[in-house]
């Protein structure tokens, strides 16, 4: 008979076999009573009611009322409760440990001695009891029995002495007791009992952190990302808080520049090593390995020369060097070590230092020259700016991208139209303009000089036409572009056009930017400019104040309205804030509003003349809404005028209009100003007389901090939060 067929057959006679065993009456296994199958089985016996586990709940939620008690302080109390539940539940170890905290806390030594001697002593022989061994030489040391105490210690490592666990408990008891030292001195202790280099590198660093010993943080931060390379971040992000002082920082970069010659040496060293390549050639590579480790350096071997070579030769593997084990592994540990040197280099404003770092970094990266275009921004925020030219010269030699390439030259105009040099920019990147094919890089370029034109040679037509050719640019490439990639230029034409007194033109082109958002079950389809985004605010306030220049103040309320119950975020909200206010004061006198308008329609086309003329006399009427609304124009006007700068209106609004909201910000932007120009007596004024007229204002915490900056010997420099150009 087929086997498949024979096997199907057994399996169809079983089950017939065990359907027929079911009928049978079974016999209870303890009782010998005969039970059938259509009979219930009797209940399970319940088990006693201390015991239930509604019962247990409630003794946890006991514990943890016993646990808040102890957190107030409550120790008597607390005790009582844990007591009383550990007698319900003597298995259970949050409850003992209660115990033994507020025996502890009353300073109920003997007790506690006491019961963790109990416990031991009753311990199963299989359970590990490093963890009460070390608290009760805690206990110890606190009765001042430190020989004791040593000997439970002692009891500890032996019982678990390869547990990394062991050391950990070991080193937070020590540091429980303030015995700092010793708490460093157990973790190495753990180190070489485990053969591990690396381990307890992250306890180790913070300690020597908190120690202001900045040479053993560093070297125990490159032991932990050695270990683990995906801590990088959090490695470079720690030695950045490393304080900026000479001691500190030329600490750290001697650590790990010693790490990065070391480094290659080990380098050079393992591509001597032949790898082991099989059982056949075992013996000789460990032969040769042998060899090798003995000709290495003390600072190499360490921990290696300590393990036999047999068990390289078991496990037919490398043993745990303190590098990497492979040169791929060394390359990514060098390479960041080469970031934490740009990094610090950074820190200090050693920017020659940085760059040479940077160059070398982007020399191993898959595209050249792209990391150099973002560390020339950052450097150029710093406002070194030969520095930053010069990482775009290299970046410009070493790109392979046409599209970064063409990107350099953008950058580089915007750099220079930062400096003032608008002539130059614009040449730059008019050049760029003729000579690009490239679609998408024209519009970049175009866009760049439009803003350039628009605000800094206050070229509106130049820039309007500029932003014009982008949307003609979109338009002819794609038959339908998306509404996001058209709204930037869409809202730079708009601005362009309001600067030139084209309010119409400007509505028109803003009309279907910011469509509201309906609240009912149907929504519109994705909008060219999202709700929340600094776009988003930035067109609402442009179109109320469209509607404002123009006489409709009840749609600018409106605008205004929707806006800020729709809160963006953005930075422009507080203008609008203050817009709005200035609209509900204004409805009242339509002449006030009208010359309001025109000043303030001055003051965005930067016509400040104009808007000088406008608001001088409206100020003048001290005690009037409308005279402190023009007050506050000028104060900002004069604040952010670049040629003639000056903090004297700010002032001056501060001490007219003390109980106006906005005295604050006065007060607060005239000591940034000061602060900002070196006058450090005038900026610890003005921010003192924020901290005095307001002990409960919005922005007296922050003055706090600017005074007790200005209280230290160190200050970093400040780049003053100005507001929004009007």
């Amino acid at each position: 008979m087929h086997a498949r067929i024979w096997k199907r057959l057994c399996t169809v006679l079983w089950l017939s076999l065990f359907s027929s065993l079911a009928a049978v009456p079974l016999v209870h296994a303890q009782t010998g009573r005969t039970v059938r199958n259509d009979e219930q089985p009797a209940a399970r016996p319940r088990l006693p009611e201390f015991v239930q586990p509604n019962d247990r709940q409630k003794a946890m939620n006991e514990g943890r009322s016993a646990r808040r008690m102890e957190i107030r302080g409550q120790y008597e109390h607390a005790l009582n409760i844990y007591r009383r539940l550990l007698e319900q539940f003597p298995e259970e170890e949050s409850f003992f440990r209660g115990v033994l905290r507020n025996l502890t806390a009353m300073g109920n030594y003997a007790e506690a001695i006491k019961i963790l001697d109990d416990k031991i002593t009753l311990a199963p022989p299989h359970r590990d009891m490093s963890e009460w061994y070390i608290e009760l030489g805690r206990v110890q040391y606190l009765d001042d029995q430190k020989q004791a105490a040593e000997v439970s210690w002692a009891k500890a490592k032996a019982e678990s002495p390869y547990s990394s666990h062991t050391y950990t408990r070991l080193s937070n008891a020590f540091l429980r007791l303030r015995l700092v030292d010793r708490a460093v001195e157990v973790l190495y202790e753990g180190r070489k009992a485990i053969d591990d280099s690396t381990l307890f590198a992250v306890n180790l660093a913070n300690l020597f952190q908190s120690r202001m010993n900045w040479d053993g943080a560093a070297r125990e931060h490159l032991n932990s990302v050695r270990a683990h390379p995906g801590r990088k971040g959090w490695v470079i992000r720690s030695l950045a808080n490393v304080p900026a002082d000479s001691a500190a920082t030329s600490a750290v970069q001697s650590v790990v520049m010693q790490e990065r010659q070391r480094a290659r040496q080990f380098s050079a060293m393992l591509r001597h090593i032949p790898r082991i390549a099989g059982p056949a050639s075992v013996h000789k590579a460990v032969g040769n390995l042998d060899r090798e480790i003995k000709r290495l350096p003390d600072e190499f071997a360490g921990d290696v020369r300590k393990r036999p070579v047999a068990s390289v030769e078991k496990n037919r593997t490398y043993p745990r060097f303190s590098m990497p084990r492979n040169e791929a592994q060394l390359r990514e540990y060098e390479q960041i070590l080469v970031e934490i040197l740009a990094g610090q280099a950074m820190k200090n404003g050693n920017f020659a230092e940085a760059l040479r770092w940077e160059l070398e970094l982007d020399a191993q990266a898959v595209a050249t020259g792209e990391r150099l275009l973002d560390f020339a921004r950052d450097v150029h925020a710093e406002g070194a700016d030969s520095i930053a030219f010069a990482a775009l010269e290299h970046a410009q030699r070493r790109l392979s991208n046409p599209l970064s390439r063409a990107q350099v030259d953008i950058i580089l105009a915007g750099m220079l139209a930062d400096r003032g040099e608008f002539a130059e920019a614009d040449s730059i990147l008019t050049t760029l303009i003729k000579k690009e094919n490239d679609p998408f890089v024209r519009r970049k370029a175009l866009m760049e000089r439009g803003l350039i034109a628009l605000e800094g040679t206050l070229e509106y037509k130049k820039a309007a036409r500029d932003f014009e050719r982008v949307l003609s640019s979109l338009r002819a490439e794609k038959a339908d572009p998306r509404p996001e990639e058209e709204a930037g230029p869409r809202f730079a034409l708009a601005v362009a056009h309001a600067r030139m007194g084209k309010l119409e033109a400007a509505a028109e082109t803003t009309k279907d930017l910011m469509t509201p958002v309906p609240t009912g079950p149907n929504r519109p389809p994705r909008m060219p400019v999202e709700p929340g985004s600094q776009l988003f605010a930035e067109v609402g306030y442009l179109r109320a104040r469209l509607a404002w220049w123009r006489g409709d103040l009840e749609r600018a309320g409106a605008i205004l309205d929707s806006m800020v119950y729709q809160p963006t975020g953005a930075d422009p909200e507080n203008d609008m804030l203050e817009a709005a206010q200035r609209l509900t004061m204004l409805q009242q006198d339509s002449t006030v509003a009208h010359i309001l308008a025109e000043a303030d329609q001055a003051l965005y086309s930067r016509n400040r003349e104009k808007a000088l003329e406008l608001l001088t006399p409206l100020a003048e009427e001290i005690d009037t809404p409308t005279g402190k609304e023009a007050a506050w124009l000028l104060a900002q006007m004069e604040l952010n005028t670049a040629a003639t700068s000056s903090p004297a209106g700010m002032q001056r609004f501060a001490e007219t209009y003390p109980d106006d909201p906005r005295a604050e910000e006065a007060w607060l932007l005239t000591g940034h100003y000061h602060r900002a120009n070196g006058d450090l007596i005038l900026a610890r004024q003005a921010y003192e007389n924020l901290v005095i007229t307001y002990p409960n204002g919005l922005l007296t915490a922050e003055a706090r901090l600017y005074l007790d900056q200005l209280a230290g010997v160190d200050m970093p420099p400040l780049v003053p939060t100005m507001p929004m150009q009007p």
